[in-house]
């Protein structure tokens, strides 16, 4: 070996491979694979069959590793890391956001494959890897000690865990480190680069569980949390009677694919029918992608409670990313179950989504038609299977006189119903102690209704036969306010203590009610069937019936505590409390609207659920103002139309009775607000009152958050920046690290406004670092990085990479917020206005005209989205060579600026568009009029250097012959 390259040794993807193929490098020693397993081992064949697909085949990762044509440079500088190689940071980024536990083990799957098929040498691995590293901390420039000590570590470190994991492994998982850190080039060393080095779901051991301790469960992948009742343990084949056919039915429908609606009345089987489908597919294997979502108050947030890695921040956020999920293409089958759906499309809109799906889906319900999905009705079983149900639940042998009884018994609808069955067969062996008792009140006592209302009121009577007890029935209807779900134990014992009377124990009192079948003990918990709930509502939930409860609820809340991601404990109780309160009817308290208003900031629930708080409001006697503030905040969506509101806003800011959570919520509500208002006095005096609170620094930074967004909305875009940087520095000094962001991004947007690139990049810099460090708010944080790159590549005059950067863009936000979304139609907007500048005119135009359709759709003439759109489309129609067809959309975006009070660049814009399509026309006169209007506007709101401003005025100069 030549000696500069035993003194030399960079951490390169070329001299990665050449520690498998050159014994002497970086010295001499035996080779880590023998002679014959090397033979044809080409550096280009190497990363070509053994570097994982996912990251060859990104965008620039294609450039990369291309194969074809004529001879790829780009290949040879990567593997070489040469300086000059330009596609470092951006490569880099691409395999970051993919990087995960499933991919990072995917390619150690393929490198420890590769080294089993060649018989490698772990010893002489180890060794070579070690004293490369040690050689390579010395002579790479790229790698520092710091970085190259952290590597070294993992080395010893995987020696030392033999046990907890294989040789083979343990050296594949060090490997792909190691090319990670290679590909990344100059940034190996980087905050980037060490956040991976630290991240949990990378380490060794981690991955070894996820690839081979659980491997082999299941044949399955989840999109779901399997806390759905869907996943509760399914009754045995010995137990399950008379559903062979159906389930034989639904197997057929899996297959088929298709979209099907399991409807029946409450209590037929329907869920216990699709458990049974889901163990068999676990049972056999079956290949494909199961999301199981248990439904409750509306398919949003039965999607934002259920989806595994959801990113987006609000309910409408993640109820988009859910459907983003089932729509993307894959090789296995995705399957959606849909348990308990109890709603129609007009009580629940979000289900109109479920037909345009691509996904086959289940769903159980009591409705009888759902648009786009074929009807499968579940009937009652044979009455010998319905003989059996009741059998299996009496708990005493049946003589052959009782069993004909039991059969002439079953020839009456009322009976042919496997819930009813259940609770007939405890109530013969625990209330009546023998079957001529039971008979005779079956047969004296019930009228013979088969539908769900006669059901009940059988349910209602066996209640009232049933001794369990004052305690008892608290219990029960405790679980009747609750949602239909899993209670675990650990809540009952925290929350159901008060209703104990003096010597009685939890566990006894709930075993009674499962004794008698009023509830189900799941194993971790208790259920209680939805029929058999509402069969307990004989009177109405009052406040005061359950009062020990609301007691223990009210003391979970207080100021400081963890919020719902770091805490999911805290989130389900959260739920319970909401959902309990909702239920309760009647007069109530203004404590218990209070505790209501806690649950539903705490689990940041959207306005329309928070509607259930405004009813109880209403039938609230006597209620503080600082409740009604909390109830507002929650629920007003114009605030600047409601005085009250704006007056209790007032008294809070002076009072400061509530909690500072509280009042920075309301703060940051009323920025939201701001996005979608143009009342801009309003907002201007309940600024300055926010920022009259001088000794509040949370305050004053709302204060400048609030600033930030009107300047930007009313493009006052210099004020905008100004108070963005004031409200960094103001987070910075104060160690408000975590609020940063919410100012990079309109600052970023105030650079990309005045075109200035190097301003722009070091935005976008830090937001992808803060962004990586906190990895929060990952659904906005997403679409903004791709719409800045985006930007970064249109200053570049790289059209083409700013069109694909904003088509990433655009589809990351329709996944977090859906088309229907504003921030979907400005990103689809700015898409539009690079297919122009792209030269995809007709591209370009009909995404504008999408986007100004959907805009009219929603009634939005107010901000400056719509003259936006107005004055990007007269653009497309001048290169298009179709100046008359602009005129119309330019005389509108110069109404919509006097309707909405705006000026600037708002007025100046479209303005010089005009003057373009009068030149364009030959109308000298009117070109004239709006050339010296747009100059003038120019000059007031953009420098000396901005190209539109410099085009403007030299365009004016030739006019007037100068």
């Amino acid at each position: 070996m030549k000696k500069d390259e035993q003194t030399n040794v960079l951490l390169s993807l070329k001299n990665l491979y050449r520690l498998f193929t050159v014994k002497d490098y970086p010295v001499y020693s035996t080779g880590i694979l023998g002679e014959k397993s090397k033979k044809g081992l080409t550096l280009v064949r190497f990363w070509d069959e053994y570097l994982l697909y996912e990251w060859k085949s990104t965008r620039h990762g294609k450039m990369i590793f291309r194969k074809d044509g004529s001879q790829n440079r780009y290949h040879s500088e990567f593997c070489n890391r040469k300086e000059s190689f330009p596609l470092y940071q951006v490569y880099l980024q691409e395999v970051l956001e993919c990087l995960n536990a499933e991919t990072f083990g995917s390619q150690i799957l393929i490198f420890e494959k590769f080294l089993k098929e060649k018989n490698y040498n772990h010893s002489v691995f180890v060794q070579k890897m070690r004293k490369f590293m040690d050689m390579a901390m010395e002579s790479d420039p790229w790698l520092s000690r710091e970085c190259g000590e952290k590597l070294t570590f993992w080395i010893n470190y995987i020696e030392k865990k033999q046990k907890d994991f294989s040789r083979s492994f343990g050296a594949a998982w060090f490997f792909t480190m190691l090319c990670l850190h290679a590909m990344a080039g100059p940034e190996m060393s980087e905050v980037k680069m060490e956040l991976v080095r630290n991240r949990e779901d990378l380490k060794p051991k981690h991955i070894w569980n996820c690839i081979y301790q659980n491997s082999g469960e299941t044949r399955q992948s989840f999109l779901t949390l399997r806390n759905c009742e869907l996943f509760r343990k399914s009754v045995k084949a010995s137990h399950f009677f008379g559903r062979e056919e159906e389930l034989y039915d639904l197997k057929e429908m899996f297959f088929n694919s298709g979209k099907y609606l399991i409807s029946g009345i409450g209590g037929i089987g329907k869920t216990e029918l699709m458990r049974q489908l889901v163990s068999w597919m676990e049972q056999e294997e079956v290949k494909c992608r199961i999301a199981a979502v248990q439904y409750e108050e509306n398919l949003a947030v039965s999607f934002s409670r259920s989806f595994l890695n959801l990113t987006g921040e609000s309910v409408e956020e993640r109820f988009h990313e859910g459907i983003y999920h089932l729509s993307e293409e894959h090789q296995e089958k995705t399957v959606l179950f849909l348990d308990n759906m109890n709603h129609t499309e007009e009580e629940d809109p979000y289900l109109s989504e479920l037909k345009d799906l691509p996904c086959t889906i289940f769903v159980t319900s009591r409705q009888k038609h759902l648009d786009g999905f074929t009807t499968f009705g579940i009937k009652a079983p044979q009455k010998s299977a319905l003989s059996l149900i009741f059998r299996d639940n009496y708990n005493k042998i049946l003589s052959r006189e009782e069993k004909d009884r039991l059969s002439r018994l079953l020839e009456k609808e009322i009976f042919q119903h496997p819930l009813t069955l259940k609770l007939l067969g405890k109530a013969g062996t625990y209330y009546f102690g023998n079957w001529d008792y039971l008979e005779e009140e079956l047969q004296n006592n019930w009228n013979d209704v088969a539908e769900e209302s006669g059901l009940i009121d059988m349910y209602r009577g066996l209640y009232k036969l049933a001794d369990i007890g004052e305690t008892g029935s608290q219990l029960a209807r405790m679980f009747a306010l609750l949602p239909y779900q899993e209670i675990d134990r650990n809540f009952t014992v925290m929350f159901f203590q008060g209703f104990l009377k003096k010597n009685e124990t939890l566990g006894e009192a709930l075993g009674r009610l499962v004794k008698f079948g009023w509830l189900e003990d799941t194993g971790n918990g208790y259920r209680m069937h939805p029929v058999i709930a509402e069969s307990l509502c004989t009177k109405d939930f009052s406040e005061a019936e359950f009062q020990p409860f609301w007691e223990r609820a009210q003391k979970c809340f207080f100021p400081k505590q963890a919020s719902k991601d770091e805490d999911p404990r805290m989130e389900e109780i959260a739920w319970l409390v909401f959902q309990g309160i909702s239920r309760v009817q009647g007069a109530v308290s203004g404590q218990l609207v209070a505790l209501a208003a806690e649950a539903a900031r705490y689990l940041e629930l959207p306005v329309p659920m928070c509607g259930k708080i405004q009813k109880l409001e209403k039938r609230c006697a006597q209620i503080s103002n600082e409740t009604k503030f909390m109830v507002a905040c929650l629920t007003e969506t114009k605030p600047e139309q409601n005085e009250e509101y704006i007056e209790l806003f007032r008294e809070q800011l002076k009072k400061r009775t509530l909690s500072s959570e509280w009042m920075l919520f309301a703060i940051s509500d009323f920025c939201n607000r701001l996005e979608q208002s143009s009342n801009y006095e309003c907002y201007r005096e309940i600024c300055d009152l926010i920022f009259q609170q001088k000794d509040n620094i949370d305050y004053k930074i709302g204060y400048a958050l609030l600033q930030t967004n009107m300047q930007m909305l009313k493009l006052n875009v210099k004020k905008a920046e100004m108070w963005a940087e004031r409200g960094i520095l103001m987070c910075v000094q104060w160690g408000h690290s975590q609020r940063i962001l919410d100012f990079l991004y309109p600052k970023a947007e105030c650079h990309m406004f005045f075109q200035e690139k190097e301003k722009l990049a070091d935005c976008l810099e830090k937001i992808e670092q803060i962004q990586q460090i906190q990895r929060k708010r990952q659904g906005e944080s997403e679409y903004a990085i791709w719409q800045l790159r985006g930007q970064l590549a249109a200053m570049d005059q790289n059209m083409e990479e700013a069109a694909y950067c904003m088509e990433q863009a655009t589809d990351r936000c329709k996944m977090y917020c859906g088309e229907k979304n504003q921030m979907y139609s400005a990103l689809s907007e700015e898409l539009a206005r690079m297919y122009n500048a792209a030269g995809r005119r007709e591209e370009s135009l009909a995404c504008h005209l999408a986007v100004r359709n959907q805009l009219l759709k929603n009634g939005y003439r107010e901000g400056s989205m719509l003259l936006m759109v107005d004055n990007n489309m007269s653009v497309v129609y001048l290169d298009l060579g179709r100046p008359e067809e602009a005129i119309p959309y330019l005389t509108e975006a110069l109404e919509l600026t006097k309707e909405n009070g705006l000026v600037g660049s708002a007025v100046a814009e479209p303005t010089w568009n005009l003057a373009r399509v009068y030149r364009a026309l030959g109308d000298e006169e009117k070109e004239d009029i709006y050339l010296k209007a747009a100059v003038e506007g120019f000059r007031e709101c953009y420098p000396p250097e901005h190209p539109k401003r410099i085009a403007a005025e030299q365009r004016l100069k030739e006019r007037q012959g100068e």
